[in-house]
């Protein structure tokens, strides 16, 4: 049987699924039927009309990345994964001068706690 992960955030949606288990199918196409018999509405998260996967799902089997007819062997591991929407445009400058995605990631952060910091607390919030 192959091993299915399932991202958090499908759990939220359906709350008694389950994010690891085993199931014995022969494509993804079939492991995303078994799914949605599971937890109806499944599919519809993960695929759309035609069907196909998602643009923001990625599938991926024993690391690589698959489709619906993609084969699932016994010993598979399945990874059902959300894409993170974002990223990072051109190289990060401060006064014109490039500098590190870390160093940039840094001066975000210390920028976010600051601006947090100023925002006036809600009455009762403690």
């Amino acid at each position: 049987m192959a091993t299915v992960l399932l991202p958090r955030s499908l759990g939220e949606l359906f709350p008694d699924m389950t994010r690891h288990l085993d199931l014995d199918c022969d494509t993804i196409g079939a492991v995303i039927e078994q799914l949605d018999q599971r937890w109806p509405g499944m599919r519809d998260r993960l695929c759309e009309p035609g069907p196909r996967i998602r643009p923001f799902i990625n599938i991926f089997v024993d690391g690589q990345r698959a489709g619906l007819d993609t084969p699932v062997m016994t010993a598979s591991t399945v990874h059902v994964i959300p894409a993170v929407a974002g990223g990072c445009g051109p190289a990060p400058s401060v006064a014109g001068r490039v500098v590190s995605i870390e160093r940039a990631a840094v001066s975000i952060e210390r920028a976010a706690v600051s601006a947090a910091l100023r925002v006036a607390p809600r009455p009762g919030f403690r």
